[in-house]
């Protein structure tokens, strides 16, 4: 059979066309899943608030959301009465800008609505009824501007003139809007106390003035304020990989215990790595624990001496330069912008957590060679991500390749079953769309860090601004110039067939535009099924978008029942089961978030005046867009700034309507009439509309323009404080030289069965902190492994954190609980009253084990104890009446009670087993402290204040000999001495000299080891500053306490400094005791041997010794040490004297 170039055509077509029933089919059962996902909210919500409303429970500071009721629409009075200008302080202007940006698409779409669907569709009807065969028109082409000729076509002009004024006009609101937002957040105490919108960002540096004083010269001279202080980076060599080596082996060790530890261990064969050989052939077998355990412990060795081997001295190509007040760095930033003082670039410095270092300190030939590569490689995977459009487009319409008869079986699908065609042409195409469409933009933004993006939001605007053009040019633009293409091409070929000569195909090549049925252009009615419906499509079919967010509401709590299962039956890593981390991820999905609706929004403006069932669909899909996203931002996760971004699409996608209008009036009139002129002044008002928003608002947006008001009341910031502090330093020195490394973690259920694989190789226990959650950590094998309870997974700080990855410095977090013990009914009293005190700082003591430990409130403790004389009751921190479930500092809605927890019967607290209950609080609180028979810890030093913006750092130092002994000293500081003013943080390490187990301490120094620990209280990586300080002055027998005081304004990496340095302090002048102890004692020693050998002496000369009265070295403890050093060489000059006349004495009775 021969190429029928018309039968080719028809199927062309038909692929591009929509039939009515899968446009119907579609919509029918978008509607019905979004019907049902939201009748579901409203009756799981208020039952899984940790997945609905999570910032109700863990949010930064005092940016709580507003409280919301369990009704079943409960959550919609917030939504209607929060504003503006309280969501900005609560969520931040990032989020306030996409709900500004949902509110615009919204208003203006409503109003394109209400113009085409009340204008357009009556004239495209009346036209098509009167005008058009009904065999050639069905229902959805009635309505659109497909078959409508002659005078008609300028109500659609009319109608694009009125869109073009509405959307300019609301843009203009918003716009102006947004800027007073802006100034706003610039205003805001929040901003004004950051430390990096006071500074300044300089890159490209030549090298000769790669130096700070090289900084200063490049900015003194253009600077009409002062700097503070400046900070050129240094290189950091292979250290950041280095560093992610080390993580990787992290979660690749704790896939391995994850799995191995799964339902228990008995009768398992141990996990087997692989290593070397190809293939499978030659690989050697080892056992994996031990292979992770050394390689571990050598990657973590590895970092700590590159770091130590870092040339400081090495400088990188960019600066950083603080000015002493935020107006300063501003009129600076805007006074340099564009002008490169001396070949650099002067910009605000973005926040540090927001920089991609990697791409800072890259050449502008690097640059440009990564650029041109980076473009070549997108273009070739945009080309041929095109090629699967022409199979989606023909699965849009299945009956009309059908009609065309080439593929036979869709003819006999068609007749049997007429209800499931329509839903698979109708479903199919935006799901495989949706699938194709999956790792495009993650390449892209691959792409733009690989050509050199300097920030994460950089990155974020580049991934929009590019996947926007590919979808317009790929879906809109190419794919029209395509179907007029291959026309054109089918027509050549019909003409060819009919053995006309080239001259004639030539002279005919003008007319074919003409000569095609204007439908061609306008089939792409398509996209009212390939592009809307997706935004109510079901999860998983396409990244994480905007679908997600309806759906995701009803699927999330399924996902949160089965996380315990997923890490026990399925072996899932528990740092992978994050469940609010997978919730909403804030890198590339921000990014695609925005673009999607940007997306829709384009597709309505675009083919408003064409198809106006599109701008209808649009408006509904936005209306219901900003009510769940509003409800998502206040009370689950956070998006990033793309305003401008976006409204520059919009503004290009306006211009594309009018450009189509343009085209379609050119078809119409064969390009040939001076009427096409008439719909060219709206492009022309556009690109106006476009210079005037940038001379009116740009500036204005971009920076804080302070008045002579606030210009001289602005907070101006001492050089000194910045100098002395290293506030640069500490905020813009790379991550890789402070952050901290990956800490292996396995649930706390676990750990028993992981001590045993270790099997004896238990160095140390101590409570501390790891970087993802509380968490107790054991050195096994000498490997330091956390262990972490279930409920820690449901919090990430990073996620509800205003700034890209910032940890919150002071996270609200609920307090700790406390905890009721059963009684071991064979202990003593004064045992149970010292098991009590500090049974959960070693759970070596032998009447308290973890089964026995279960959350209770921490009230009526005096009314328990027999003795009420040896407890301190503080009624100001008893909590509220007592239910026997959790106290109200600690208790949710939705805590169940316990069938085991102790009830409160007549002013005495009894276990279910009517057993006496003994106490004990996890928190600084007197009513749980029981004072037991042994003497308390005394300070034996305590450091300087140190007062930064409110904060009060202050160290403590206690003689302890064992774990036990720390662990008392860490809770007499917090319940005792620190009981009426509690610290918001107890850091504390220990270094304890003890037996190895098994050994009795006659075999001499190898009986023995060194046994640490730290604890951080909230305050991440705190306890590992103290530690890193007590070894480096060698402290051992010892406990060191830092109390901070939170001021209510977070410091950044200076509090680790004041953490050091009081530390140091009390260090140094514990060590200065240790060694002025080690002295008096040395003197006691000699001052034995000295009466010694004067008795000898006496004996000698027949005399009498003069009795020597021992002396009292008790109150010298604060001796200077040089002075007691000289007292020692004193005593060693008498005793070799006093030698010396024994000797003398001696020879003389032997010659006599």
């Amino acid at each position: 059979m021969g190429f029928d170039p018309t039968a080719a055509q028809d199927a062309f077509n038909a692929g591009r066309t929509v039939a009515p029933a899968a446009v119907g089919s579609q919509v029918l059962i978008m509607s019905t899943i979004s019907l049902l996902t939201l009748v579901l909210f409203n009756v799981l919500r208020p039952r899984n608030k940790i997945v609905y409303e999570p910032k109700v429970k863990y949010h930064v500071g005092d940016k709580s959301p507003p409280q919301i009721s369990d009704s079943f629409c409960g959550w919609l009075p917030p939504l209607i009465h929060i504003k503006e200008p309280e969501l900005l302080d609560k969520i931040g202007l990032d989020a306030v800008a996409f709900l500004r940006f949902l509110r615009l698409v919204r208003q203006t779409f409503a109003g394109i609505a209400i113009l085409t669907c009340c204008i357009l569709i009556p004239v495209n009807f009346r036209y098509n009824r009167d005008h058009v065969l009904p065999k050639k028109r069905d229902a959805l082409s009635m309505l659109t501007i497909r078959d409508v000729k002659g005078n008609s076509i300028y109500y659609h002009v009319a109608v694009s003139y009125l869109i073009t004024i509405l959307v300019i006009g609301f843009i203009y609101i918003h716009g102006r809007a947004m800027v007073e937002l802006r100034n706003r957040w610039f205003k805001s105490p929040e901003y004004m106390r950051s430390f990096y919108a006071r500074t300044l960002s300089i890159t490209r540096v030549p090298k000769k003035l790669q130096q700070d004083i090289g900084l200063t010269e490049i900015l003194g001279k253009s600077l009409p304020y002062p700097i503070t202080s400046v900070h050129m980076a240094r290189t950091v060599g292979d250290l950041p990989q280095l560093i992610e080596y080390h993580n990787q082996t992290v979660r690749d060790f704790e896939a391995v215990l994850v799995k191995y530890l799964k339902g228990g261990i008995h009768n398992k064969a141990r996990p087997v790595v692989t290593s070397g050989g190809f293939c499978g052939i030659g690989a050697t077998h080892r056992d994996a624990i031990e292979y992770y355990t050394n390689k571990l412990k050598k990657t973590e060795a590895a970092v700590e001496e590159y770091r130590s081997k870092i040339d400081a001295r090495k400088p990188e190509n960019y600066g950083f330069a603080s000015l002493a007040a935020v107006p300063y760095a501003h009129i600076v930033a805007r006074k340099l912008a564009g002008k490169h003082p001396r070949g650099t670039t002067v910009t605000l410095a973005p926040n540090p957590k927001d920089i991609i270092w990697s791409n800072m300190n890259q050449s502008r030939r690097s640059l440009a060679f990564k650029r041109l590569i980076g473009f070549g490689w997108l273009s070739a995977i945009c080309f041929f991500s095109l090629i699967p459009l022409f199979f989606v487009a023909a699965l849009a319409n299945l009956d009309g390749v059908t009609a065309a008869g080439y593929l036979p079986f869709l003819d006999d699908w068609l007749g049997d079953s007429e209800v499931t065609f329509a839903i698979i042409s109708g479903v199919v195409p935006p799901a495989v769309s949706g699938l194709l469409t999956v790792f495009l933009p993650r390449i892209m933004r691959w792409l733009g860090k690989y050509q050199g993006a300097l920030t994460h939001a950089s990155l974020d605007r580049a991934v929009v601004a590019r996947y926007f053009a590919f979808l317009v040019i790929s879906q809109l633009i190419v794919f029209t110039l395509i179907g007029v293409v291959f026309n054109s091409v089918t027509e050549i070929v019909d003409e060819i067939g009919m053995h006309k000569g080239a001259k004639a195909i030539l002279a005919n090549l003008d007319k074919l535009p003409g000569k095609q049925d204007f439908q061609n252009l306008h089939q792409h009615l398509y996209l009212l099924v390939e592009i809307l419906p997706p935004s109510w499509f079901p999860r998983r079919l396409r990244p994480r978008t905007d679908h997600q967010i309806a759906l995701g509401l009803v699927q999330d709590p399924v996902t949160s029942l089965e996380e315990p299962r997923a890490i026990y039956v399925n072996g899932r890593n528990h740092r992978d089961s994050n469940m609010l981390s997978t919730t909403y991820d804030c890198g590339v999905q921000a990014s695609i978030l925005n673009l999607y609706k940007l997306f829709m929004a384009a597709v309505g403006l675009i083919f408003a005046p064409l198809v106006p069932l599109v701008s209808l669909a649009a408006a509904i899909v936005f209306w219901i867009s900003s009510w769940v996203y509003k409800y998502q931002l206040m009370f689950v996760f956070v998006t990033k700034r793309l305003w401008n971004v976006v409204i520059n699409r919009v503004l290009a996608s306006l211009f594309l309507m009018q450009c189509l209008m343009i085209l379609t009036i050119g078809l119409q009139l064969s390009f040939r009439s001076t009427k096409m002129a008439i719909a060219i002044p709206p492009i022309l008002m556009i690109i106006v509309f476009k210079i005037y928003m940038n001379r009116k608002f740009n500036k204005n947006f971009y920076y804080y323009l302070p008045d002579e008001e606030e210009l001289r009341t602005a907070h101006v910031h001492s050089t000194r404080s910045d100098t002395v502090k290293q506030k640069l330093q500490s905020r813009f020195g790379h991550p890789s030289l402070h952050s901290e490394l990956f800490t292996p973690m396995v649930h706390a259920d676990q750990m028993e069965l992981l001590r045993q694989v270790y099997a004896g190789k238990i160095e140390e226990t101590v409570e501390g902190k790891t970087r993802d959650a509380n968490a107790n950590v054991e050195v096994l094998g000498g490997l330091r492994i956390a262990a972490i309870q279930q409920s820690d997974l449901q919090y990430d700080p990073v996620i509800y954190s205003r700034d890209r990855g910032r940890p919150p410095e002071h996270p609200n977090i609920i307090v700790r609980p406390a905890y009721w013990v059963r009684p071991n009914p064979f202990a003593t009293p004064a045992e149970l009253f010292r098991s009590t005190a500090v049974g959960l700082s070693s759970r070596a003591a032998a009447n308290v084990t973890h089964s026995s430990l279960v959350y209770f409130p921490a009230a009526h403790v005096s009314s328990v104890v027999p003795s009420a004389g040896r407890i301190r009751s503080s009624r100001a921190d008893i909590s509220a009446h007592v239910d026997g479930v959790v106290s109200d500092a600690t208790r949710t809605r939705d805590t169940p009670r316990r069938p085991d927890a102790p009830t409160h019967v007549g002013g005495v607290f009894a276990s279910p087993a009517g057993n006496p209950v003994s106490f004990l609080m996890s928190t600084g609180n007197l009513d749980s402290f029981i004072i037991s028979g042994r003497p308390q810890p005394q300070v034996l030093s305590t450091s300087q204040e140190i007062r930064d913006r409110g904060s009060l750092f202050v160290a403590t130092i206690y003689a302890a000999s064992s774990p036990v002994q720390a662990a008392e000293c860490i809770a007499h500081l917090s319940n005792v001495v620190h009981a009426q003013k509690p610290a918001s943080h107890e850091m504390s390490a220990w270094r304890c000299m003890v037996l190895k187990n098994g050994c009795t301490g006659l075999g001499g120094p190898d009986d023995f080891e060194v046994r640490e620990g730290s604890a951080d209280d909230g305050e991440r990586w705190g306890g590992d500053k103290i530690m890193t300080v007590m070894r480096k002055q060698g402290i051992i027998d010892a406990a060191v306490i830092v109390s901070r005081w939170y001021g209510g304004t977070m410091l950044g990496p200076a509090r680790f400094s004041h953490i050091e340095t009081c530390a140091l302090e009390v260090c140094r002048e514990f060590k200065r005791r240790e060694e002025v102890k080690d002295a008096l004692t040395t003197l006691r020693s000699l001052d034995d041997i000295l009466a010694q050998l004067r008795d000898e002496l006496a004996v000698l000369k027949s005399e009498t010794a003069a009795p020597v009265k021992a002396q009292d070295y008790s109150g010298w403890i604060d001796w200077d040490l040089h002075k007691a050093r000289r007292l020692i060489r004193a005593r060693e000059g008498a005793i070799s004297s006093v030698k010396g006349l024994i000797s003398t004495t001696q020879q003389m009775g032997i010659q006599k």
